[in-house]
């Protein structure tokens, strides 16, 4: 049985799934049947096929008898990825690992996943060989996706699965992990040592305790001026790729509506009185956050205009998800119904966005039907 691949728009369906269930009240049986398998299903596995996935599988080693593991991914006749599961209530801790790691030494596993049918906790054995590490090298979690995770489930799909690489990948993961854990340290609290080290690329006094101090909080300053201008960037760099290749104007014959719609809304991005913001892009991504759990989120699209930045469904016109009206002291989200009406709502801070997802969701999902 050949089952077609693509990871990311397959866990985008299973990620909508999970907003329509009672996770509460879900058993760990039922998860396995409506997000598990589904999920390795997505990784190209035939979940009928005991050659391939073996539930409830045991092993006759030393220290595990009449012990279980929920499921083994079977590669050449060798288990080589154990999963255990638990119900989507749990919140997944180091003392649910146990099981797990007993297993994965037994039979000399590569990958353990533990998993609660939502957030999926990948394991192997960086520090010690045959030994399951305690800290996982990647996580993906179904209600907030990251793609560049995803891109790494590849490693492990049936008909690429490349163990060494995985390795080789979690090695990377692991260290790329603890610095930005680092860096994430110092843009927040920057250490003294950091702080010396920075002042002297402009400093050549004394480093006093009174200087390190003064040089922190310049050090505070200097990041987030460097990540706004860095997103600032970015988001430019985006609207003119968008500009260049974006499509020949669709006609709207017999449509006044959506054609007097489109023509408020079509209003050239070149102006130079439209400056794009850090909030507005952080705005775009919290609802296209939002929006990933039921879309693609490569149809999620950003546009800039002078008194508004709008988030596109398709980077469509005729598609608006919302629009957001951020001035120098308020901020307002714009929010449609079905006849594309607008209603203004204002938002103390990016977080209330998260209050209006439902509506979002409908709004975008409306356009497909």
């Amino acid at each position: 049985m050949e089952i077609e691949m693509d990871p990311l728009g397959s866990l985008n369906q299973i990620a909508a799934r999970v907003q329509t269930l009672d996770l509460e009240g879900l058993t760990e049986e039922a998860a396995k049947h409506a997000l598990v398998l589904p999920f390795l299903q997505a990784l190209g596995y035939d979940v009928f096929d005991p050659q391939q996935v073996i539930p409830e599988f045991t092993a006759d080693a030393p220290g595990i008898r009449n012990e279980k593991v929920d499921y083994a991914l079977m590669h050449d006749g060798q288990p080589i990825i154990l999963i255990e599961c638990k119900q989507p209530s749990t919140k997944l801790a180091a003392r649910h690992q146990s099981q797990l790691f007993r297993y994965f030494s037994a039979v000399n596993a590569t990958i353990g996943i533990l998993t609660n049918g939502i957030v999926y906790r990948f394991f192997t054995d960086l520090v010690a060989a045959n030994k399951m590490d305690e800290a996982a090298f990647l996580e993906i979690d179904l209600l907030d996706i990251d793609e560049s995770a995803v891109a790494e489930l590849r490693l492990l799909t049936k008909d690429e699965i490349d163990l060494g690489g995985m390795i080789a990948s979690a090695t990377n993961l692991r260290y790329l992990r603890g610095m930005h854990d680092a860096l994430d340290r110092q843009v927040t609290d920057p250490e003294p040592e950091f702080v010396r080290w920075l002042a002297r690329h402009v400093f050549d006094g004394r480093m006093t305790e009174t200087m390190t101090d003064k040089f922190g909080e310049l050090a505070r300053v200097a990041f987030r001026d460097v990540i706004a201008g860095r997103a600032n960037e970015a988001i430019r760099s985006a609207l003119q790729q968008d500009e260049q290749t974006s499509a020949a104007p669709v006609s709207t014959d017999g449509d006044t509506e959506i054609a007097e719609f489109e023509e408020e809304d079509a209003e050239p991005r070149k102006d130079s009185g439209i400056e794009t913001t850090v909030e507005e892009i952080e705005a775009y991504f919290v609802v296209k956050s939002i929006l990933r759990t039921s879309l693609s989120p490569e149809r999620i699209a950003f546009r800039d205009q002078k008194s508004y930045a709008s988030v596109l469904l398709d980077d469509n016109n005729r598609k608006p998800v919302c629009r957001l009206r951020f001035g120098a002291k308020t901020m307002q989200i714009g929010l449609f119904d079905a006849e594309k009406n607008e209603s203004r709502h204002p938002i103390e801070s990016l977080d209330d966005i998260y209050t209006h997802a439902e509506t979002l969701r409908e709004t975008a999902l409306g356009y497909d039907n």
